[in-house]
């Protein structure tokens, strides 16, 4: 009896592991992988009066800047040549 009890316990573990391993996740589809427009193409040359930066005029697009003040001399460096960039027309 006490065998005929370790079998069915068994039979119902490899059923219920089986019907996981059957029933688990969906499988992706594949148009979840690729980009839905054309990444950007950071090589492509610009044209003509074409700007790579723009000047952010909302404070909500700002990035977080709180990083950069452990390195302070490096982010004074860089907004400095940053406003010497922006002020060239």
């Amino acid at each position: 009896m006490q065998v005929r009890h370790w079998v069915c316990r068994i039979g119902w573990g490899l059923g219920f592991g089986l019907a996981l391993v059957l029933g688990g996740c969906q499988e992706p589809e594949m148009e979840d992988f690729y980009f839905a427009e054309e990444p950007p193409d950071y090589y492509r040359q610009l044209g003509p009066g074409e700007r790579a930066l723009v000047k952010l005029t909302d404070p909500s697009q700002f990035p977080d800047f709180r990083p950069g003040f452990h390195r302070r001399a490096g982010l004074e460096q860089a907004a400095a040549y940053s406003l010497e960039y922006m002020s060239k027309p």
